[in-house]
C-alpha cells in the first residue's frame, strides 16, 4: 500500500509539472508569430501630387481615369508574421452611384485611392480590410494610389480640400505602424466645353399653318422654318455632339417628333429637323454622355461664340391626315468630346 501511494504522489507531482511546460511552449510558440513592422519604410512625402493643369473635354465616359499618381512607402517586416491585418480607410464623402469613389469641390470629378494589398499584391481600392501571413523577414513593394475619376459633366476650376486615406497594419504586427496619405491642392482643371446662349435655352420655332393638301404622301414634308443653336465661351477643337429628345414621348426613337397633346390636335404628322447640313435628327434619351443613342456629331469648336443651324418642318407619318393643332416640343443636351 505505501509504494502505492508513494507512486500515485509521484505521478501528482509529474502531471503539474508537465502541464507547466506545457504552457511555457505555447508562450514561446505565440510570441514568435508576432513581428515589428516598418510602414513607410522608405523616406516618402506622405501628399500625392497630381501634374497640372489637366486639361480633358468637359463630357467624359463616367469612370473615366483623368489621372493617376502613386507613392511608394514600402513595408518591412523583421520576422515571420502571421494573421497581419491591413486596413485602408479613406476621410472623404461617396459619390452616390459609385464604387469607392469620393467627392472633390469640382463637380464632374471624384477621386479614388488605392493600395496593394498584402505582402507585395496588386493594387485594391480603398475602404478594405485584409488579413496576410508573412513566413519570412523583409521588406515588400508597397504602393498607394490616387485617382481622378470621371463621376458627371465636367466642372473646370482648382482642386482643394481633397479626401485623405490612411492605412495600418495591426495583428502580426504587434507596434500596428500607420500612415495617413493627402492630395495637394492646387491642381487645375481646364474643361473644354462651350456655353448655351441665353436665347438658345428656350427656342419658339413657328411653322405657321399648313394644308393637308400641301403633304403627298409619307415621308412628305411641308411649311418648315430655320433656327439656331447659339454657344458661347467655347474652347477651340472640342468635338461637340448633341442628342435630341422628345419632350413629349421621350422613348421616342424616330426621326419625327410627336405632336403634344392638344385637345385638338392633328393626326398623320409629325415634326422633322435638320442640321444645317441637312442630317435629318433621330431622337434619343437625355443624356450628355459619349456613345448615347443617336447622338449625333456637329464638327468641331471654334474660340468664342459659335452659331449651329436647324430647318424644322411638318413630316407626313401616316397615310391619313386629320388637321388641328400640330405643336411639339424637343429639348436638346450638348456633348463636348
Amino acid at each position: 500500500m505505501d509504494s502505492y501511494l508513494n507512486l500515485l504522489r509521484g505521478l501528482r507531482r509529474l502531471f503539474p509539472c508537465s502541464v507547466l511546460l506545457l504552457g511555457y511552449f505555447f508562450a514561446n510558440a505565440a510570441q514568435a508569430a508576432t513581428s515589428t513592422c516598418v510602414y513607410p519604410n522608405t523616406a516618402v512625402s506622405n501628399v500625392l501630387v497630381f501634374t497640372a493643369p489637366i486639361t480633358t473635354a468637359g463630357s467624359r465616359s463616367l469612370n473615366t481615369v483623368l489621372q493617376s499618381v502613386a507613392l511608394q512607402p514600402g513595408l518591412a517586416i523583421t520576422s515571420t508574421a502571421d494573421n497581419i491585418v491591413e486596413t485602408a480607410s479613406v476621410n472623404g464623402i461617396p459619390v452616390p452611384g459609385f464604387t469607392n469613389v469620393y467627392k472633390t469641390n469640382l463637380s464632374g470629378i471624384g477621386i479614388k485611392f488605392q493600395v496593394t494589398t498584402g505582402y507585395n499584391g496588386g493594387f485594391s481600392d480603398a475602404p478594405f480590410t485584409n488579413t496576410f501571413s508573412k513566413s519570412t523577414a523583409g521588406g515588400s513593394v508597397h504602393y498607394v494610389q490616387a485617382q481622378l475619376v470621371v463621376v458627371g459633366p465636367i466642372q473646370s476650376g482648382i482642386l482643394m480640400s481633397l479626401p485623405s486615406m490612411t492605412v495600418s497594419f495591426t495583428g502580426g504586427c504587434s507596434n500596428a505602424p500607420s500612415a495617413t496619405w493627402t492630395v495637394a491642392d492646387g491642381t487645375a482643371i481646364n474643361a473644354l466645353t462651350c456655353a448655351v446662349s441665353a436665347s438658345s435655352k428656350n427656342v419658339t420655332v413657328p411653322l405657321g399653318l399648313v394644308k393637308t393638301s400641301q403633304f403627298s404622301g409619307v415621308g412628305s414634308t411641308a411649311g418648315s422654318a430655320n433656327f439656331n443653336i447659339v454657344l458661347e465661351n467655347c474652347s477651340a477643337g472640342v468635338n461637340l455632339f448633341a442628342t435630341f429628345t422628345d419632350g413629349n414621348y421621350p422613348g421616342n426613337r424616330s426621326n419625327a417628333l410627336s405632336l403634344t397633346n392638344d385637345a385638338q390636335v392633328a393626326h398623320g404628322v409629325g415634326i422633322r429637323i435638320r442640321t444645317g447640313g441637312g442630317a435629318i435628327v433621330t431622337y434619343g434619351p437625355d443624356s450628355y454622355l459619349p456613345g448615347t443613342l443617336n447622338q449625333m456629331a456637329l464638327g468641331q469648336s471654334t474660340m468664342g461664340t459659335m452659331t449651329i443651324p436647324f430647318t424644322a418642318s411638318y413630316v407626313q407619318t401616316s397615310a391619313t391626315i386629320s388637321s388641328g393643332i400640330a405643336n411639339g416640343m424637343a429639348t436638346f443636351t450638348l456633348s463636348y468630346q
